[in-house]
């Protein structure tokens, strides 16, 4: 990686806070483009540490709770807002 590795570490906060790919290239002066592709690869860190970690586990009980919000979609030829689910699973072992 070609950018300090503070400057990447303070973009993926800000997008964990919530800000968008375009507000956080503004806030950290980074383009949207960097943005975006450091995005996809502290995901792709995440998903390898997650199935790493997250192998043989075994709950007795598990409860999920879910929460979702609207996106608006600029593309004429699909649903203006469509509703996205995203779902927490939490347990314990026993």
């Amino acid at each position: 990686m070609k950018a300090d590795e503070a400057i990447f570490y303070d973009v993926i906060a800000c997008l964990v806070e919530g800000n968008g790919i375009r507000a956080t290239a503004r806030i950290k002066k980074v383009d949207k483009d960097t943005v975006s592709a450091w995005l996809d690869k502290a995901s792709r860190h995440v998903e390898a540490v997650s199935r790493c970690l997250m192998v043989n586990l075994h709950f007795e009980a598990v409860q999920l709770d879910e929460f979702w919000s609207f996106v608006q979609k600029k593309k004429p030829n699909v649903r203006p807002w469509s509703d996205y689910w995203s779902n927490v699973a939490t347990g314990g072992s026993g």
